[in-house]
């Protein structure tokens, strides 16, 4: 079910989200994707042969409630959807809003795969986290 931010409710309004339903990927001007830093409130370590940043996940209920009315999803509707990072944390994304996404279920084990593929590469030191994150953004549901 969609509902808008605020009283307007026009065509216009809903046409910013993107239907999960249709293209199941994150809009890019809501969650463009993010990597974790030092700086980063988040930040644990650094990671694998190259050293880059590791964020814990810290996903608050007000932050999902923020990202489900940004992509028009109602809070009755979550559970089939797991709150995903665009960039996952495994790679070096981090735990900001500008990363998190509403994923249908349906289709988040297929990512699940891509990203214990690609964890396993950057540990290994066999792919860069460049080269990670370009999978993820080239990746599309089956």
């Amino acid at each position: 079910m969609m509902f808008a931010c605020g009283a307007n409710t026009s065509r216009s309004n809903s046409s910013l989200f993107q239907s999960l339903e249709v293209d199941s990927l994150p809009n890019p001007k809501l969650t463009p994707g993010d990597l974790c830093t030092s700086s980063d409130p988040n930040f644990i370590e650094y990671r694998y042969p190259e050293q880059i940043a590791y964020c814990q996940r810290n996903v608050s209920s007000s932050e999902k409630l923020m990202v489900g009315k940004s992509y028009g999803i109602d809070p009755a509707d979550f559970p089939n959807y797991e709150f995903d990072h665009y960039i996952p944390l495994a790679i070096g994304g981090s735990d900001d809003l500008k990363n998190l996404w509403p994923q249908p279920l349906s289709e988040a084990q297929q990512k699940d795969a891509l990203e214990l593929a690609l964890f396993k590469k950057m540990s290994a030191g066999t792919i860069t986290q460049f080269d990670a994150v370009a999978a993820i953004k080239a990746w599309r549901p089956n």
